[in-house]
């Protein structure tokens, strides 16, 4: 499998800031004929989009993958309103989607975002397996492969902006057709109209046609006639030491790249609290804080501190 393959090949290692920055600058340079998105992974396993896996872990038949996707946006789009008011009704399956896949319900949306230090981020914030990794594509690239294999001309295509488009090559499906004989391919999709948290993560996606197959075999199926070294000309990995974890995450911090920032509200900020801790300096303060608050207590006449009430 092609993922597989790059992950098991790849020598794009970085143990510090230094070498991360070489990655983005020297391997992923901007040209005019391209365009790259990221997507950070927290374990170093093939992109797997959640509701392929979710079929995966529940060990449903994936032949019925579009009624599953049709249930879940079912249930979404009937309570949406009961629980906020304020998210208009009229969504259509892209936009619903998208909103889906950024408070967590699965989809078949693969998540990613244009910007290499948020996908960072995602990386390296909460990783899982042995090294966190950031995946590196060339929409141009795909998009172009993607639409010679559909015999599409228009050379702006976005079926994510037009809603009678996306229908068409994504929703639109025959589902009693044999999925060995569908129509595979994967696309770049945003919506037209999208939601503050896709807003701020610079997010889009990536798109699959026949979500009864894995990710791979539809990405594969428009890359099939590509040589091995247009192929990693155009998807590239990084794979970050563990080691760096704790280093990278204050220079992100500083950048302003947080949980905080990247999830508004007040979810966000408390999973973001514990990047004090990165700090040795800021736990020297709290511990002359915390001194003299219990000396304070010492006193009778000292009001009690009420952090741990």
């Amino acid at each position: 499998m092609l993922f597989s393959k790059i992950l098991s090949q790849t020598t794009n290692i970085a143990y510090d800031w230094d070498e991360i920055e070489s990655f983005y600058k020297y391997c992923i340079p901007e040209k005019e004929d391209t365009e790259w998105i990221f997507r950070g992974q927290n374990c170093d396993k093939p992109p797997t989009p959640v509701l392929e896996r979710t079929i995966d872990s529940l060990k449903l038949p994936k032949e019925d993958a579009f009624i599953y996707e049709y249930a879940l946006l079912d249930r979404f789009k009937r309570n949406i309103d009961i629980i906020d008011p304020s998210i208009p009704r009229n969504l259509n399956p892209l936009e619903s989607l998208a909103l889906m896949r950024h408070y967590g319900a699965p989809t078949r949306l693969l998540d990613f975002t244009y910007s290499f230090y948020i996908a960072l981020f995602f990386a390296i914030e909460n990783f899982e397996g042995e090294a966190p990794v950031v995946w590196a594509i060339d929409a141009l690239w795909l998009q172009k492969k993607a639409r010679n294999y559909l015999g599409v001309e228009e050379e702006h295509f976005m079926p994510g902006k037009y809603p009678e488009d996306f229908k068409k090559y994504f929703i639109d499906k025959d589902k009693d057709k044999d999925s060995s004989d569908s129509e595979r391919f994967v696309y770049q999709v945003t919506s037209d109209r999208i939601n503050q948290r896709l807003s701020i993560q610079q997010g889009t996606f990536l798109c699959p046609s026949d979500i009864r197959l894995p990710f791979e075999e539809n990405f594969e199926a428009i890359i099939e006639s590509e040589g091995e070294q247009s192929i990693h000309s155009h998807i590239k990995l990084l794979i970050i030491s563990p080691k760096a974890r704790k280093s990278v995450l204050k220079k992100l911090d500083a950048m302003n790249i947080s949980r905080a920032s990247l999830f508004p509200g007040l979810e966000g900020f408390a999973r973001s609290i514990h990047t004090v801790l990165l700090s040795d300096t800021a736990i020297k303060v709290y511990l002359k804080k915390w001194n003299a608050v219990y000396s304070r207590e010492k006193d009778n006449s000292s009001p009690k501190s009420d952090i741990f009430r």
